[in-house]
């Protein structure tokens, strides 16, 4: 069945670059589309993850006749960690790690610095395209009865993978490109507002906290627009959010005192009482370990295909984790590259205090950038760079069901494409 798929996926990729090879926003949403579709009948990333990478990168990469030093200096720093891993440590381990955790920092930055010219009309129809689908794998994965996790908390997912809810938050840059652009009228705002409301609703399903801090974050400033409070800087952002956080705050109260039993049941679906469970040992773990291994480790890191049992601090780390309750044991001990659920953790364990220092510069960058290309419109920079924000913080809880690729790919399309449109502006 995986080979099948995966040649399926190949086929349609295949169509998709040729369908759409001057229409890049459209095309990157289709691989996506196909890769998620896929990845709901076979619920692992081993094959349709390498696939999707291959693919999402191909026409991008295509496109760089120059990089910034920024771009240039960030990849050769992964490459050399990529080509060491695959040299020396293991294969597998190097390019999981490789393309799951990390190449989603490095698209963005090839991205925004490929000279393109935007022939496509950005439109709804996109979107709605991508609820669809969202909407046809829910039920699907309603039906198959893939609700609850051991816990009794409720999670649509495929084998622990968060399926429904990706294609709502990478759709979140076209929405707030489309709802602030100066040709929306107030029948598309509504329009963009409903979509996403539907959208929530797979979101809040998935049971994945990450992707509910993303969509609230971005829809924040977009439902303070629509309600007539303007955001014009950073004041108005924070006093607007707190009187609207109050408001919520009292009607879940409200309801907390009258409907418990509602309350209950709200707290299954949004897992608001569930604890980061493991990540709680995996964090002690590697500061542990950090605390009592090598300078050359703490600043560079076991490599992105090291194997952390061969370190002798890190079993008595573990060792010490055990005792206190920490669970598969054999992952942890016997396994190799990336280990953990907090991305942080794993770009400490692998790349080391460096690695880290690296990834918030580069954070930093596309926070800059983001200021750049919104200059001329407050609330799409707000509204995109706490877009950014969240997609930090999902990565301390997990991955996104495409590994952060289609988050960012989109995000820095979206703002090349606002580059364009002030440029042309100007003329």
């Amino acid at each position: 069945m995986v080979l099948g798929i995966a040649l399926l996926t190949v086929i349609a990729d295949i169509f998709i670059l040729i369908q759409y090879k001057s229409a890049y926003i459209k095309q990157q949403i289709y691989l996506l589309l196909i890769f998620i579709i896929g990845l709901t009948f076979v619920g692992q990333l081993d094959v349709l993850l390498p696939i999707y990478f291959t693919f999402s990168a191909v026409t991008l990469i295509s496109k760089l006749k120059f990089v910034t030093k920024v771009t240039f200096f960030s990849s050769i720093y992964f490459l050399i960690y990529l080509l060491y891993g695959l040299i020396n440590q293991d294969i597998v381990a190097t390019i999981v790690a490789f393309v799951a955790k990390f190449w989603q920092f490095i698209i963005f930055f090839i991205v925004i610095s490929i000279k393109i010219k935007f022939k496509e009309t950005i439109t709804m129809q996109t979107i709605y395209t991508c609820l669809i689908i969202e909407t046809l794998l829910g039920m699907y994965l309603l039906s198959t009865g893939q609700m609850m996790d051991p816990n009794g908390m409720v999670r649509l997912v495929s084998n622990s993978q968060p399926i429904t809810g990706n294609l709502a938050i990478v759709t979140l840059p076209i929405s707030v490109y489309l709802y602030f652009s100066v040709n929306a009228t107030s029948v598309i705002r509504r329009k963009l507002i409903l979509t996403n409301l539907l959208f929530l609703v797979w979101i809040v399903l998935s049971g994945t906290r990450g992707y509910l801090m993303i969509y609230s974050f971005t829809m924040l400033v977009i439902l303070l627009d629509y309600f007539g409070f303007r955001v014009r800087d950073i004041k108005s952002l924070i006093k607007n959010s707190l009187f609207i956080l109050c408001g919520i705050s009292l009607v879940v109260l409200l309801i907390i005192i009258w409907l418990p039993d509602v309350t209950d049941r709200v707290d299954s679906i949004l897992r608001l009482s569930a604890s980061v469970g493991i990540r709680t040992f995996e964090n002690a773990l590697i500061i542990d370990f950090f605390k009592n291994t090598s300078l050359l480790v703490n600043i560079f890191g076991i490599g992105m295909g090291g194997k952390a049992g061969e370190y002798s601090e890190y079993l008595k780390a573990l060792n010490d984790q055990l005792t206190l309750g920490m669970w598969h044991s054999s992952r942890y001990m016997y396994g190799s590259g990336v280990l953990f659920h907090n991305l942080y953790a794993n770009i400490l364990l692998t790349l080391g205090i460096l690695g880290l220092i690296v990834i918030a510069f580069m954070g930093l960058y596309i926070y800059k950038t983001i200021s750049l290309c919104c200059i001329d419109s407050v609330d799409i920079k707000y509204a995109l760079i706490l877009y950014f924000i969240g997609f930090l913080l999902m990565n301390y809880y997990r991955w996104s069901a495409d590994c952060g690729i289609g988050e960012m790919i989109i995000l820095a399309l979206i703002l090349q494409k606002i580059k364009q449109d002030k440029n042309e502006d100007e003329r």
